[in-house]
């Protein structure tokens, strides 16, 4: 039998992939919906709000940032008015904007001060349990905290 070339058979792994990469490119928005919603449910403004951001790599427990999404969430919290401040073992300094974003020191100190604490990467050294415990309020991106420790996406 010939094997007849099936046009249609090659488009739909490409429109699947073109599908996913469009939900990726929307989820920092998605994110930053959720932020505002969250903090406006418990009577907070974005502008003004403080914002901890975990983790900010693009991959988890690697230092590699091209491509991260935390990038675009951090320039759309500072665009809302809020405050922003991230917690990164693999980043020792970070820049949106071209200005320093400031890193913070203690994990637990930073989560208990900050209005919202957004998970966006799950590094191994992130005690996801005693972080719940800790944060005013906690928006995990990765769905990676215990079943009731903290709002998902």
């Amino acid at each position: 039998p010939l094997d007849i070339p099936n046009p249609s058979r090659g488009a739909r792994p490409l429109r699947m992939v073109e599908l996913a990469q469009q939900v990726n490119d929307r989820m920092p928005q998605y994110v930053i919906q959720r932020s505002a919603t969250l903090l406006n449910e418990h009577g907070k403004s974005a502008r003004g709000a403080r914002v901890l951001l975990l983790g900010v790599t693009y991959k988890p427990d690697l230092a590699d940032q091209q491509g991260a999404p935390a990038q675009e969430v951090a320039t759309r919290l500072m665009e809302l008015g809020a405050a922003v401040s991230y917690h990164d073992p693999y980043v020792p300094h970070w820049n949106i904007l071209g200005r320093p974003v400031p890193r913070a020191d203690s994990l637990y100190e930073a989560a208990a001060d900050a209005d919202l604490t957004i998970l966006l990467q799950h590094h191994r050294t992130y005690d996801l349990q005693g972080l719940a415990v800790k944060a005013q309020l906690l928006l995990d991106t990765r769905g990676a905290t215990p079943a009731g420790a903290a709002h998902r996406l």
